[in-house]
């Protein structure tokens, strides 16, 4: 063949290659690239594309020897260079990708994507001053980088950097508007990050969750095929009839529970005595951790508290671990992390259970139709809203949804003896505000409020986490631009699960956060007894969390509507001048209480209340949760068991046993069109479960 022919093709099957890869069909660009490289082995464009290919298709060994192959013929190539980095940054090895992607800026100073990747290495560090430096950089190269921006936006957020936010969050919007005028691109802000941003209305947040949900759909069906050459054509599940009290023998649901954060974690601090909980007379509890065992007193409760425990190698691709689920036998899978860290929606994509539901990890819907049911409640998610911005049926809890397990994990609030201020260098002789959230949760707005309570209510700190700590510098000046002194910003280390919630009593009343509430440091600081004001400034679930939570404990009160409201509220909580509010017994307050020496009377009736409501009201009832869980999860199955008796469910694959949930091997030509449109949607219509009427409904066949 001519040289120029060659070339000539090399180029054209390289540009189809990368058309291909940028539309995540990797079957169709890995077969263009290797075309590509074999009509021109010269042309090192091909090379880099197919090795960045390697990387995406986790080939690890592959792309590090095209890398080197590379870097033989060009010793200064920086994006083979960067490359490398890229593939020690994919698997963890920080020290050694910075080593890569310094080297490949020293070579060519106007890589704006080595900076960008330095900038990332530094945000998954902390440092986050050092990665806001690095984007920059990197944007000063190109100016369109929209996943770089976005990341630039998520630092400066977190550390409450606030210069010039409105021009950069107006950028932001912008970007995310247009990426999402174009039917297959991907946003630049994740599902979990746009819940930080007010810019976008619930409508338009929902949206980007569909969109990453289809686009996780689409990708994990085409990487089955491009991998292994077959079709998935899905799992064939047991049509059994729901537990039935007079023959007990005869079916008992097997749950199972998906998560990373079995560990040291939030996740499971609340969750660790539920599977414990469970009524064995009708349900099974199988576990399957995405992480390995931390040692942790969290993990090992878990573990004893399950029927079965798996943990899952990190290795285990998408089919591997949905045929391993599948094999439980496993009939409603709780997916616990959603969009989080560790999260393998890959999986529920296939479905290896036929009910699958997503709760607690992601506080949202999913935005995919993989997903059944979504465990929340009306006040979380309310009636007017579920079907505009949620994918999943509810099944709606008759209280908070949002459990925990203090009650039987941390009784120590309840000691005679409990913390001072003097031990955490608190002033004794001053109002406590507090709020012990990570700090990408505040917004100038809301800090604006805050400091206007703080100039009406003199004798007063606001105490915050050292969560991060390059945010301390950014708040001691919004303070004093906002007219109150640094020194009335108190900011501490974190503290150890156990310690901090024993010592959140010491502040005098909690602040939230509106845009996104305080959810597990909300309960924290509940149970320690600590008072708060939230107010649920937008329809979205993380802004509707800590309400659902104060009216689980029957303290409505505490939730306001308004950013008026919640500055008198405070005032007048906070300003003794206040306290002789009209019907409040205060006798009837407890003497220790009672002789606080800063607040209201009022707010000692309230933190009299929300201590003595930690007993009596449903929200640290755990066991009482898991009871009207299982009411709804067994509603849940009997209506997929007579609707699966009604007509034959959508997945038509025979059982593992029998074969695998894979069709004939695909020809080698381009996989058709219906190999990546498995139906991953429910075989039935799906309907919203309300607890609360499956509870009277028992209570009236009792009568």
């Amino acid at each position: 063949m001519y040289p120029e022919l060659s070339q000539m093709l090399s180029n054209l099957y390289g540009q189809l290659g990368s058309i291909y890869s940028h539309l995540e069909d990797n079957e169709k660009a890995y077969t263009h690239l290797n075309q590509a490289v074999s009509y021109d082995d010269g042309n090192l464009v091909n090379w880099i594309s197919l090795a960045t290919l390697d990387l995406k298709l986790n080939k690890g060994d592959s792309c590090m020897q095209i890398c080197q192959r590379i870097l033989d013929f060009d010793a200064n190539n920086s994006k083979a260079i960067e490359l490398q980095g890229d593939l020690h940054h994919k698997f963890g090895q920080l020290e050694q990708a910075f080593m890569f992607y310094k080297k490949a800026i020293e070579v060519n100073p106007e890589s704006h994507s080595a900076n960008s990747s330095i900038g990332d290495i530094f945000r998954n560090k902390g440092k986050l001053k050092e990665a806001i430096e690095h984007y920059k950089k990197a944007i000063s190269v190109r100016i369109d980088l929209a996943d770089t921006f976005s990341k630039l936006c998520n630092a400066k957020l977190h550390c409450c950097d606030w210069e010039q936010q409105d021009e950069y969050y107006q950028h932001l919007y912008e970007l995310v508007c247009k990426q999402m005028q174009t039917s297959n691109e991907l946003p630049c802000v994740d599902p979990f990050s746009i819940f930080m941003y007010s810019q976008f209305t619930p409508e338009q947040k929902f949206l980007i969750c569909k969109r990453y949900a289809e686009q996780k759909k689409q990708m994990t069906l085409r990487n089955i095929v491009a991998s292994s050459g077959r079709k998935f054509t899905g799992y064939k599940h047991q049509k059994v009839q729901i537990y039935d009290r007079a023959n007990a023998s005869l079916f008992k649901i097997r749950l199972g529970y998906v998560s990373y954060d079995f560990a040291d974690h939030p996740l499971a601090h609340l969750l660790a005595s539920i599977f414990a909980f469970h009524d064995r007379s009708r349900f099974q509890v199988v576990a399957f951790s995405l992480r390995k065992n931390d040692g942790s007193e969290w993990r090992q409760k878990i573990e004893r508290g399950c029927d079965e425990f798996y943990e899952i190698p990190e290795c285990r691709n998408s089919v591997e671990l949905a045929d391993f689920i599948h094999s439980k036998n496993i009939q409603i899978l709780f997916n616990l992390n959603g969009w989080t860290t560790g999260e393998r929606t890959d999986v529920f994509v296939l479905r290896p259970a036929p009910l699958q539901v997503s709760y607690m990890g992601f506080c949202g819907s999913m935005g995919g139709d993989f997903m059944d049911y979504l465990v929340t409640d009306e006040v979380a998610s309310p009636v007017s809203v579920i079907d505009k911005i949620y994918q999943e049926k509810a099944i709606y809890m008759p209280h908070s949804y949002f459990v925990n397990d203090y009650m039987q994990s941390s009784q120590y609030v309840f000691s005679p003896t409990r913390s001072t201020r003097p031990q955490y260098n608190l002033p004794p002789d001053k109002f406590i505000f507090a709020n012990f959230n990570q700090l990408y949760k505040l917004d100038p707005a809301t800090y604006t409020v805050w400091m206007n309570i703080m100039r009406r209510v003199p004798n007063s700190v606001l105490w915050l986490l050292e969560y991060p700590a390059d945010a301390r510098e950014n708040l001691w000046r919004e303070a004093e631009a906002r007219g109150v002194s640094r020194d009335r910003i108190i900011i501490t280390p974190k503290a150890q699960k156990h310690e901090h919630i024993e010592r959140c009593h010491l502040a005098d009343l909690c602040l939230d956060n509106p845009i996104t509430n305080g959810h597990t440091t909300t309960v924290d600081l509940l149970w320690s007894g600590l008072p708060i004001i939230t107010y649920p400034i937008s329809d979205n679930m993380p802004s509707r969390v800590a309400a659902s939570l104060c009216c689980a404990l029957e303290c409505p009160e505490q939730v306001v509507q308004s950013y008026q409201e919640y500055e008198e509220y405070a005032v007048r909580l906070a300003t003794s001048q206040h306290g002789d509010s009209k019907g409040i017994d205060v006798s009837a307050i407890p003497k220790e209480i009672r002789e606080r020496p800063h607040g209201s009377n009022e707010l000692k009736y309230l933190r009299a209340k929300v201590q003595a409501k930690r007993m009596s009201a449903p929200l640290f009832n755990t066991r009482m949760w898991v009871e009207h869980l299982e009411v709804g999860l067994l509603e849940a199955w009997r209506r997929y068991s007579q609707a699966s008796q009604q007509q034959q469910v959508k997945q038509q694959a025979t059982s593992v046993q029998e074969s695998s949930p894979w069709g004939p091997t695909a020809s080698n030509s381009s996989p058709q069109k219906e190999q990546i449109e498995f139906d991953t949607a429910p075989p039935y219509p799906l309907q919203h479960i309300r607890v609360a009427d499956l509870l009277q409904q028992q209570k009236v066949k009792r009568v």
